[in-house]
């Protein structure tokens, strides 16, 4: 093999070649120019620049490792000798460059990863994991799913959270704290680079809190437009001048079923979480005891005491659900209190539809269905209940979870301590 220090001109000579040829390099040790001539493989043949080096823990008779650095057709001599000598410099602190890059290939992108990281941080509620399939979905895997997690820069993804925030503020918090912890797991597993964390620094929304209380006149107007909207029907929100109106007024009229109201009733009278009620079986239903025993929730298995209100839904709907006309009994046709409509084997996706009725004709446009659950939390709190026990009414695994309504449960107790001492003077 020559010993040449290689210039363009040597490039040039072996631009066709008819047997393969090396060149070693005398200025940077083990770089060498190798051109194979055309085959049925590679019509063009080939002309790459190479390294070769013993790794320093090896001994002098342990085989070399040959790393290609680049295409001599883009590749100067001058740009292969700094790559070579920045690869030996490399060897020298020990380590393998060879044996990363190799690594590098056999990494798996970001889309062959997440079902394994899903899987070891399975979330507990299926309406969370639902929410979390859609977050990976929707925004992470159209735009970074094809990369290596060691690939993904932190311009990268101050783009795609900017990109996200722009149309969906609190989603984009909720994808940045998402990918945080993929990234975190990557890191443990070997699959990016230790000590690098590119979601950090990366600017977060502003998220406003958005409670809302409903008071005693809001209830009762969100209860009469229920028991319209399930009966009678609440008039259509559309201009009384189109043209295209049906012409009985009747005909303009929106009902919801009976399920979707008693669900709604439901949400209001436990502070239950929205998949809690959809998701319930009669299984979960203690008759006896007006308790529910629910087997997956946000927090795990959880019981639930019901209100004499609640328990009047409930009971109302097991008798339907086993009573024949005859006044005979049989066994619930499925084992969901809250089935589908068209499929009874399936639970209720939602109740969007519904509730956009409903209180829209109650007058409470934007309240949202969670707003229930504070809603029940705060006349909780009005009528003396401690913050322990209506965490375990709310199903809350930690107290800390039920500070955040400490402040209500203040003006609770300021508000006793006047009904207490109201005409002693």
């Amino acid at each position: 093999m020559a010993v040449t220090k290689i210039n363009r001109r040597d490039l040039a000579a072996l631009a066709e070649v008819h047997e393969p040829v090396t060149l070693n390099d005398d200025t940077v040790r083990g770089l060498s120019l190798r051109a194979r001539p055309a085959s049925s493989r590679n019509p063009m043949g080939s002309r790459n620049w190479f390294v070769e080096y013993r790794r320093r823990d090896a001994g002098r008779n342990a085989a070399k490792q040959r790393l290609r650095i680049g295409d001599a057709a883009t590749m100067s001599p001058d740009e292969a000798r700094r790559a070579a000598r920045d690869i030996l410099a490399a060897v020298r602190q020990g380590k393998d460059p060879a044996e990363e890059r190799r690594e590098g290939r056999a990494a798996r992108s970001i889309v062959e990863l997440e079902p394994i990281y899903t899987a070891k941080h399975q979330k507990r509620g299926e309406g969370t994991k639902a929410q979390y399939a859609g977050y990976w979905r929707n925004h992470l895997l159209p735009e970074i799913g094809k990369l290596r997690p060691r690939d993904l820069t932190k311009h990268r993804v101050e783009t795609l959270i900017a990109e996200i925030a722009n149309r969906y503020p609190v989603t984009s918090n909720r994808v940045h704290t998402l990918l945080r912890h993929f990234l975190k797991w990557a890191r443990e597993n070997g699959h990016a680079p230790a000590g690098i964390d590119v979601t950090a620094g990366v600017e977060r929304q502003k998220e406003r809190h958005r409670e809302r209380f409903l008071n005693l006149d809001e209830y009762q107007r969100l209860h009469t437009a229920i028991t319209q909207a399930e009966t009678v029907g609440v008039p259509w929100a559309t201009d009384s001048k189109s043209k295209h109106l049906p012409t009985n007024p009747e005909n303009r009229l929106t009902r919801i079923d009976h399920g979707a109201a008693d669900a709604i009733r439901l949400l209001a009278y436990t502070g239950c979480r929205l998949r809690e009620v959809l998701s319930l079986e009669w299984s979960e239903f203690d008759r006896d005891r007006r308790m529910l025993y629910l087997r997956q929730t946000k927090t795990g298995e959880s019981t639930r005491w019901l209100s004499p209100e609640a328990a009047e839904i409930l009971e109302r709907l097991w008798i339907a659900a086993t009573v024949a006309d005859d006044g005979t009994t049989h066994p619930p046709a499925t084992p969901l209190v809250f089935p589908q409509i068209t499929d009874a084997t399936k639970v209720r996706p939602d109740l969007k539809a519904p509730w956009r009725t409903v209180t829209r004709a109650a007058g409470l446009e934007g309240l949202r269905l969670h707003d229930l659950r504070h809603s029940f939390a705060s006349s909780a709190l009005a009528q003396g209940v401690t913050l322990p026990v209506m965490g375990r009414l709310l199903g809350h695994r930690s107290i800390a979870t039920t500070q955040k309504y400490a402040h209500m449960w203040d003006d609770a107790a300021r508000a006793a301590a006047a009904r207490v001492t109201q005409g002693m003077r």
